[in-house]
């Protein structure tokens, strides 16, 4: 059962889906053995609170720490041991806002960027494969939303560095850079998953944020107290340093003075915070992870910190949990630790 149709958009997220539906089985089946005497529905929502506060602790744990930069993270207080902490939110009240736009239409598509061209399944299906294709074949590519092959089961080891795993080439493997580029099958997204929009996931993006009226990311840096980039360290393209790979967004575009469109500006932004960028191009070698910064961090962490402190049965709340050491180990739980709990028990 999808709660959201979108979790099988593809064949890596529907997935990932599938390793939380067995992971809450795994918790009715230890929350049985540890209390016989209760019906199922104390079975039941007792599992429901416990999966639900390993999810969230794995989101600001895990995932959280790894896209955003210390700094903004540090700043929206929600970090810390191994369970978040109440957040200090200063732009983003959830119970009057609601989804702020500039999160869902701007900030948090960042991962547009870092999705790669092609992925490696699993060690039996030697082909690598694109996530979108146009040849309507699902034994060509990981579109979503049909049934998918036998041999499309994901090992995660090709996708998470699993316990007791070395990193190998290949393994897991690394996403691109949060740079102002897309890889080509993105151009190919599936028309009739969104009507008669164009096929190319940017040009979805941006006029998409136009018609929402998104604020510019320079004018979010200014309403946050932050610095805006200056338009020459707004690059288009690939950060790779080759001054062949990217350009100034001014000389993409000269309307773009001063007013980059939020996700480009959240983009390249990242870029400034792993690299020196100056005169449209990158300065030497990398000098920090490339990370979400003070503006695009600022927007996603508060937008996660605001929805864990509107819900009332959020880990912020529930004084009873007490992590399972035996399931997903004593440290700060990551997905690949309730993966390996789903695939080892």
């Amino acid at each position: 059962m999808l709660g959201d149709p979108r979790n099988d958009e593809n064949r890596i997220v529907s997935q990932m889906h599938s390793i939380f539906l067995r992971f809450h089985n795994l918790i009715v089946d230890r929350t049985n053995r540890a209390h016989p005497d209760w019906s199922d529905r104390q079975v039941f929502e007792d599992s429901r609170r416990q999966v639900r506060d390993y999810y969230q602790i794995a989101v600001f744990t895990d995932f959280l720490p790894t896209i955003i930069s210390r700094d903004a993270f540090s700043s929206s207080g929600i970090g810390g041991g191994n369970r978040p902490s109440f957040p200090r939110l200063q732009f983003f009240n959830p119970c009057k806002v609601g989804m702020p736009v500039e999160f869902s239409v701007g900030a948090y598509r960042f991962g547009h960027s870092m999705i790669r061209a092609i992925y490696r399944l699993n060690s039996t299906l030697a082909e690598r494969l694109p996530v979108f294709t146009l040849t309507g074949d699902p034994n060509k590519d990981l579109g979503g939303f049909r049934p998918s092959p036998s041999n499309f089961a994901i090992d995660w080891n090709f996708f998470f560095l699993m316990q007791g795993q070395t990193r190998q080439v290949g393994k897991p493997q690394p996403s691109h850079k949060m740079d102002n580029s897309l890889v080509f099958p993105l151009s190919l997204l599936p028309v009739g998953d969104a009507g008669s929009g164009p096929t190319s996931l940017s040009q979805r993006n941006l006029p998409r944020s136009e018609q929402l009226g998104l604020p510019s990311g320079q004018a979010v840096a200014s309403a946050y107290g932050v610095t805006p980039l200056r338009d020459d360290q707004i690059l288009i393209g690939k950060a790779t340093g080759d001054a062949a790979d990217a350009a100034a967004i001014t000389s993409v575009a000269p309307s773009f003075a001063g007013k980059a469109p939020l996700w480009t500006y959240v983009l390249a932004e990242a870029t400034t915070v792993a690299y020196r960028v100056h005169d449209g191009h990158i300065d030497g070698g990398q000098i920090a992870p490339m990370k979400l910064g003070p503006v695009g961090g600022r927007i996603v962490a508060e937008t996660f910190g605001g929805i864990l402190l509107a819900a009332s049965k959020s880990i912020l709340y529930d004084s009873s949990f007490q992590q399972d050491n035996d399931l997903v180990g004593s440290g700060p739980v990551t997905f690949a630790d309730i993966i390996h709990a789903v695939i080892t028990h």
